[in-house]
């Protein structure tokens, strides 16, 4: 049988079950690039040639020209491609007032970051964003997470960007829709994959039955890890100024951070880079809830820490593969090395405590069974017991620079959605020298973001001082 739909993941149709107006379950990423290769005779961002290499570099992604269907018996979403598909509706163009700053800039995203996306279309947008002072212009891109998790969002920009400033580039685009299938079809390729989760369930009981001790120790193992991942997300935790119901409105802010430095810190403590960014965020939110006036003793934030789950020789057609850590941030401690190797502590003790492997496992469970009620259960359980204060996820960038028409990228800032309950999330990438945090607020629960982001630089400052400098 010719498919012509993709069936989504359990973790992918989760992020569209958690979704809500308060909650919109969409990534985003803002890039700055200089503008002067891409600047029209009259000054102006040459947005039609950026319109037409997006149209090109989009035969080879086709998803993003595909939309959500349901299937008749069970309702699942599936993929279909999307008849009369308009790409000027994804790709936009807009300018900020002069002068262009930052308070501008974050501004407007903010209020593009806090719209949902229309399931009736592509899940996905992309903003060309001119005006912006020191002869820059912005891209922001906004991706509905059932479609793309960190590691896939970097595989894009190498999909959509260059390794060469002057690659030459044939524009066109060969793409036309297949035709739309009828319910009948659907019913089909339905009933068709139903037949083969049950057929890998029965060779795995078959197996287990050929090979009873290996089955019952792969059980064993199974169990404990499980049982990790599903304790630490349960284990009882601190509530914060940050954790209340959500707004529909959004606020951004952008922490830059020297690369070198990141890791010249975790060298000298034999930590690494994300147990390094890891505290300073938990400087920067001590910092911070200190400032506020609010009580810091005792005061532990457990966050989630998203874990790539991908094979080295990965060929990302998956939108998400996944796991997660749950930590507990020292935001109480003092001392910024001493809560840098609190964090390492921990996180040692996480990597081997298979945690993430059994987190791995029920989302595995989740697609062989076709079980939405775990989906569900999950959703039920994050909205009443609220397992976390906030998400910090962590994606390495390309280390080499990209090109967009020959302009330089010079910035990647990612964003994560905010999940009930939770007024702060952090995403953090690298790219070349830099690694850049970005903040994504309630508008109403923090309205003084720009003091965090100054907080968490000078917890990164704290903690060179700490440890680089020798003391006078």
């Amino acid at each position: 049988m010719i498919r012509h739909s993709t069936a989504l993941s359990g973790l992918d149709k989760g992020f569209l079950l958690f979704e809500s107006p308060e909650t919109p379950m969409h990534v985003a990423a803002l890039l700055s690039f200089s503008i002067e290769k891409l600047q029209t005779r009259e000054g102006g961002l040459d947005f039609q040639r950026i319109r037409d290499l997006v149209e090109t570099r989009l035969d080879d992604i086709p998803r993003y020209r595909q939309r959500l269907v349901h299937r008749p018996l069970s309702d699942e979403p599936v993929w279909m491609d999307a008849e009369g598909f308009d790409l000027d509706y994804h790709v936009r163009h807009t300018a900020l007032p002069q002068p262009g700053n930052r308070t501008a800039l974050n501004e407007l995203v903010g209020r593009v970051i806090e719209q949902p996306l229309d399931r009736k279309r592509p899940l996905w947008e992309m903003w060309l964003i001119e005006g912006l002072e020191d002869g820059e212009f912005a891209l922001l891109f906004k991706v509905h997470h059932c479609m793309v998790d960190g590691a896939s969002g970097m595989h894009l920009l190498f999909s959509l960007f260059s390794l060469c400033a002057d690659e030459k580039v044939e524009f066109g685009s060969h793409w036309s829709a297949r035709p739309r299938r009828s319910r009948l079809t659907l019913l089909a390729e339905e009933l068709d994959e139903q037949a083969s989760r049950s057929a890998e369930l029965a060779s795995l009981v078959a197996g287990a039955v050929r090979h009873p001790q290996q089955a019952m120790r792969q059980v064993r193992r199974s169990i404990h890890d499980i049982g990790q991942a599903v304790g630490g997300a349960l284990m009882p935790h601190t509530h914060s100024p940050l954790n209340a119901p959500l707004g529909r409105h959004r606020r951004i802010e952008r922490v830059s951070l020297s690369l070198n430095s990141v890791k010249a810190i975790g060298s000298a403590t034999q930590t690494t880079v994300n147990d390094v960014l890891l505290a300073v965020v938990a400087g920067g939110l001590r910092g911070f809830i200190k400032g506020n006036g609010y009580p810091d003793e005792g005061l532990a934030l457990r966050v989630c820490l998203p874990v790539d789950c991908r094979p080295p020789d990965d060929d990302f057609q998956r939108a998400n593969c996944v796991s997660a850590l749950f930590a507990d941030l020292p935001v109480d401690e003092p001392d910024p090395l001493t809560c840098l190797l609190s964090i390492r502590n921990q996180t040692d003790k996480l990597k081997k405590s298979g945690a993430a492997h059994g987190t791995e496992l029920l989302v595995e469970m989740n697609n062989l069974m076709g079980a939405d009620w775990m989906t569900r259960l999950g959703r039920r359980l994050a909205m009443g017991l609220s397992p976390f204060n906030l998400v910090v996820t962590n994606v390495r960038g390309p280390s080499v620079p990209l090109y967009l028409l020959g302009a330089k990228l010079q910035t990647i800032v990612p964003f994560v959605p905010l999940m009930q309950n939770q007024g702060l999330g952090v995403a953090v990438a690298s790219y070349c020298d830099r690694v850049d945090l970005g903040l994504s607020a309630d508008r109403d629960q923090i309205p003084n973001l720009p003091d965090l982001a100054r907080s968490m630089l000078d917890s990164h400052l704290a903690l060179q001082a700490a440890v680089l400098q020798p003391p006078g």
